[in-house]
């Protein structure tokens, strides 16, 4: 963590960036954040792209996401927006799983406490921990939805697998 010389706000450069896949006006590449800016009213991911572009991208309280160079970084930012909605939750320092699930990514975020909480096409779905050496899932929304048995199945699969 420092202080950053642009911005005078807190930055965290991620000692390895989250990479993850987008499609950016009908075109696959992959993103990779680097570097999150703290301006305690907003966060502001440093976000580069496979094709060479690069802009700090902030989500808007109307859930909007918008980019530095405002006219290039319109298309880069629909190609990220359901992933943005998800990373404002992103504690640095912390594990980060990411998998593409149904044509959207899946995003399994560990929380400060150590819970991990999984995230599918920029909606929270469920909380995932281990209790006797078993995988459990609790849904913690005021009004619980089915949960996906598949997507279950999934995140553990990609969470064992890096453990």
């Amino acid at each position: 963590m420092k202080i950053s010389s642009l911005t005078g706000f807190e930055s965290h450069v991620l000692q390895t960036p989250i990479n993850f896949p987008v499609f950016v006006a009908g075109k696959q590449l992959v993103a990779s954040i680097d570097e999150i800016v703290d301006n305690t009213c907003v966060a502001e991911f440093h976000i580069w792209f496979s094709d060479g572009y690069s802009d700090y991208f902030t989500m808007t309280e109307s859930g909007y996401v918008e980019g530095g160079r405002t006219v290039p970084s319109k298309r880069y930012a629909a190609g990220i927006r359901a992933d943005l909605t998800v990373l404002i939750f992103l504690s640095p320092g912390r594990k980060t799983w990411n998998f593409r699930y149904r044509e959207s990514n899946a995003w399994i975020l560990q929380g400060l406490s150590g819970t991990l909480d999984l995230y599918f096409d920029g909606d929270y779905r469920f909380h995932l921990y281990k209790e006797a050496d078993k995988w459990r899932v609790h849904d913690t929304r005021l009004t619980p939805r089915d949960i996906d048995e598949t997507l279950v199945k999934r995140a553990i699969e990609v969470i064992d697998r890096s453990l």
